[in-house]
């Protein structure tokens, strides 16, 4: 992992500018939630993993969910950017 110069936490090295950039937006640049590697994993897998099946992206989410619900007290669906994840989504597989 390396240290991103514009965060106040480590982010993997094999994620991208706008992984980083909702990872970030979701965690709102709190150092705690930024470097909980566990919800790292949960976030990259439930939202940018391309190589699983349907089923085992909607049990990461879930999982993802549950996890910032039962760790944190927070709701995923509230504080996560969804219009900037579409539009992300949408050119990456356009």
């Amino acid at each position: 992992m390396a240290r991103d110069k514009d965060f106040d936490y480590y982010v993997p090295d094999d994620w991208y500018g706008a992984e980083k950039d909702m990872f970030d937006n979701l965690v709102n640049g709190d150092p705690v939630l930024g470097n909980d590697k566990a919800l790292q994993l949960l976030f990259d897998v439930a939202l940018f993993e391309h190589d699983i099946r349907p089923n085992e992206r909607d049990m990461a989410f879930e999982a993802l969910s549950e996890y910032m619900w039962d760790e944190y007290g927070i709701d995923f669906d509230d504080v996560f950017d969804w219009d900037d994840y579409r539009t992300w989504y949408e050119g990456a597989v356009a």
